[in-house]
């Protein structure tokens, strides 16, 4: 059995009796034996120290062994049965058998022993007689009974040397093979027992070490049951150092466990520093009859916590939600382009909040995306809402996350897109579309910064950049009490005006090139590059629809072509419908002029094609490269409708 069971004694006739008992049992169980009680104890020790589970031993070694080990100890115990087998035994060699014995002695071994005496004697009253002594008295109290005719003594096993002494038999209570075999197999079952209670432990022990979080278990005055390693390594301790101890007697005294003791409730969330770690505790109490039976605390340092927490906002973002476009993303040489680049770039080293306004399909994202890359914030979430696209309500919640319950259909807790960009960047695309009750809330974020969900009490601490788009003119909307004139103040500390693709035409040839490049190799054709006549052609062209709509068309343009060279007739047609440039020669010399003329541009091109269409407006936004939300809007403030 691997020396999992063992059996020691000290008495050297026990020996004998057990082995012969495990022999007939095919069983190896070491035997070890000693007179002296001490030495028997440092053998069960050093036993135990080399693995062993259970031990079998007679009851006084058993009892001595308790106060020093902790692993299963079975008694053989022997009965008042047991002693008159012994006596009958020697009946058959003596007519008459002197019983030794103590008197009144406190020993729950001896009593045990006096008992099967008293028992014995009454059953063979005429055949035995008991005498009665001490240690001091022994060899006295052997020579009366010579004396007095006996041959045979029954005597405790301390007793044979001096029983011998005068020439008599010393009748020892031998060990019974039934009695032997009930205290294996009760070994045997213990050590099933132990096995699983240390194979559970283990379990336990294994779990608490991989959870990152430290926990200890301490009894109901404070002193440490349990520990895990995490806590070991938060506190650089040593285990062996304080399992056992008194909290006061450790490192662990700032975590006031005595006080949460005695106030029996649970605590979450308790902010302690200890040697300059600022760490987060929860007290648990186990409560047994309206008593503190033992408390578990958990502890995390809050750099840990504040480490995993963008860890989830991080994962919570979809893989859209990501800026992927940089400075060099931006395509445009013009004098014009050139210097809002240089402006957004330094804009990228401040985190003051932008408001970036330009007409629909500008490049709006591409610049709030550039601008987060550049910034150092460039690691962290890029979250892109668009203000115009949801209901109020939903806008509300994406905006804000809600608690479970908060509204019908809120079956869970949800963060906020802001809690979510956290450390990051907010891009709030069409924020002149945003409802007022939003805006109010909104400005509470960008003044206190911290956000509160929906059907929550709490605020959570947050950190981000705003960055924010129109297409409005947002002080009109303010005239009209549309828009909050805090908030633009709020969101306009720095102002990005993007020019619409008209006040750049030397800008529209590189970027036809490039979307040829691109949209021909996504579209697995084998376009690659224009006629100089195709080209000039479109620097003709007015885009309402702007960076967006130039994209569309080409595209087209690379669909349609039979050669590997876009030319004018392509160009034409997949531009039909669309208003040339008048005195576009002279388009960076005109000012107020041009965007009347734009305006003009813009409604013709979207009447024609809504013509073209019959009044389709899906179909007019396709072919114009915007939105349909967008066209509705321009058809509004145009008065097409």
């Amino acid at each position: 059995m691997n020396n999992s069971i063992i059996f020691i004694t000290k008495s050297l006739h026990h020996v004998a009796n057990f082995n012969d008992v495990i022999k007939t049992l095919e069983m190896d169980i070491p035997t070890f034996y000693d007179s002296d009680p001490d030495k028997c104890l440092e053998i069960a020790k050093e036993e135990v120290r080399k693995g062993a589970k259970v031990i079998i031993s007679t009851r006084l070694l058993c009892n001595l062994f308790a106060q020093y080990i902790q692993i299963p100890l079975v008694p053989i115990k022997r009965s008042s049965y047991t002693f008159v087998l012994c006596l009958e035994e020697a009946f058959n060699s003596f007519d008459k058998i002197a019983l030794l014995s103590k008197r009144n002695d406190k020993n729950s071994v001896e009593q045990t022993f006096q008992t099967a005496v008293l028992e014995a004697h009454n059953l063979y009253p005429k055949k035995t007689s008991i005498f009665y002594l001490n240690e001091l008295e022994l060899e006295e109290t052997i020579v009366n009974i010579k004396n007095d005719g006996f041959k045979a003594v029954v005597c405790p096993a301390w007793a044979v040397d001096v029983v011998e002494k005068y020439s008599l038999k010393a009748i020892l209570i031998n060990l019974p093979k039934r009695d032997v075999i009930e205290a294996i197999n009760l070994a045997k079952h213990n050590l099933e027992i132990y096995k699983k209670k240390i194979e559970n432990e283990n379990l336990i022990t294994t779990i608490l070490n991989i959870i990152t979080q430290g926990i200890v278990a301490f009894d109901n005055v404070g002193k440490i049951l349990h520990v895990n390693n995490a806590t070991l390594q938060i506190f650089s301790l040593n285990k062996t150092d304080i399992i056992g101890k008194s909290y006061l007697e450790t490192a662990l005294i700032p975590l006031d466990i005595l006080n949460a003791i005695a106030s029996k409730n649970s605590v979450q969330g308790k902010i302690i520093t200890v040697n300059g770690i600022m760490l987060i505790v929860n007290y648990s109490p186990i409560i047994v009859d309206n008593q503190v039976s033992m408390l578990i605390i958990t502890l995390n340092k809050a750099e840990d916590v504040q480490e995993t927490e963008q860890k989830i906002r991080t994962k919570l973002l979809s893989s859209g939600n990501h800026a992927t476009k940089t400075f060099q993303s931006i395509v445009g040489t013009s004098r014009i382009m050139s210097e809002k680049i240089s402006m957004a770039k330094r804009f990228a080293q401040v985190d003051s909040t932008i408001l970036i306004t330009a007409p629909s399909g500008s490049g709006k994202e591409v610049f709030a995306q550039s601008i987060h890359n550049a910034s150092s914030r460039r690691n962290k979430p890029f979250v892109v809402i668009n203000c115009a696209a949801l209901p109020e309500s939903i806008l509300e919640s994406l905006l804000f996350g809600y608690e479970k319950g908060s509204f019908t259909g809120a079956n869970n807790s949800k963060p906020g897109l802001f809690e979510i960009a956290h450390e990051g960047t907010v891009f709030l695309d069409e924020i002149s579309e945003m409802p007022l009750s939003v805006q109010a809330r909104f400005l509470r974020v960008l003044q206190e910064k911290e956000v509160m969900k929906l059907g929550s009490d709490k605020v959570i601490p947050i950190d981000i950049r705003v960055i924010a788009a129109t297409n409005k003119n947002i002080n009109d909307l303010i005239v009209k009490e549309l828009f909050r004139e805090d908030l633009y103040f709020r969101i306009s500390v720095l102002l990005l005006e993007i020019p619409p693709l008209s006040e750049r035409i030397e800008d529209i040839a590189p970027l036809a090139k490039n979307f040829l490049l691109k949209r021909s190799i996504e579209l697995g054709l084998k376009i690659r590059s224009f006629t100089d006549e195709a080209l000039h052609y479109l620097s003709t062209l007015s885009f309402p629809g702007n960076v967006r709509q130039l994209n569309n068309i080409v595209e087209r343009a690379i669909v349609l072509s039979t050669t590997d060279q876009i030319d004018i007739e392509i160009m034409k047609q997949v531009s039909k419908g669309m208003k040339a440039l008048e005195n576009n020669t002279d388009i960076q010399t005109v000012d107020f002029s041009l965007s009347q003329q734009v305006l003009a541009s813009e409604a013709t091109a979207i009447i024609q094609i809504l013509n073209e269409f019959e009044g389709n407006r899906t179909k007019a936004a396709s072919k114009l490269g915007i939105s349909t939300s967008t066209l509705w809007r321009k058809m509004k403030s145009l008065n097409i409708i």
